[in-house]
């Protein structure tokens, strides 16, 4: 009788010991999404100096809408190291080349970039 007795309560001890270590863990996690949509920015941050060096380095619009067509195709179809997918529009306004503030700018681009835990979208002016 004392031997199931003391059965019983070793079963009890080791399922409440297991309870709380559960509800324990669950407390402990770390939450991942706020350290990850940090890394976002950065990546979003890249890829718009990125695109302003590929304005800054066309000499003619014409180069420009080139290069940015295969700068924007590359990003868009690639996923970046990270698990990033990256999702580029641009409108080039080749009459507005030579412009600088406060005059509309010849490039507007919206930038969003797509991870397991966030979303970041931004649009940005570029000038010559």
């Amino acid at each position: 009788m004392k031997a199931q007795m003391f059965v019983i309560t070793l079963v009890f001890l080791v399922g409440l010991v297991f309870v709380v270590l559960q509800s324990l863990v669950s407390d402990v996690q770390p939450d991942l999404s706020k350290p990850l949509g940090e890394n976002d920015y950065y990546v979003m941050k890249n890829i718009k100096d990125v695109v302003n060096k590929t304005l800054q380095f066309s000499e003619t619009c014409s180069d420009a809408e080139k290069n940015l067509g295969e700068l924007v195709s590359k990003l868009n179809r690639e996923i970046l190291q990270g698990g990033y997918l990256v999702y580029i529009e641009y409108i080039l306004d080749c009459s507005n080349w030579n412009n600088q503030p406060p005059n509309p700018p010849p490039l507007i681009t919206t930038i969003k970039v797509t991870s397991k835990f966030s979303e970041l979208t931004g649009t940005f002016e570029f000038y010559k």
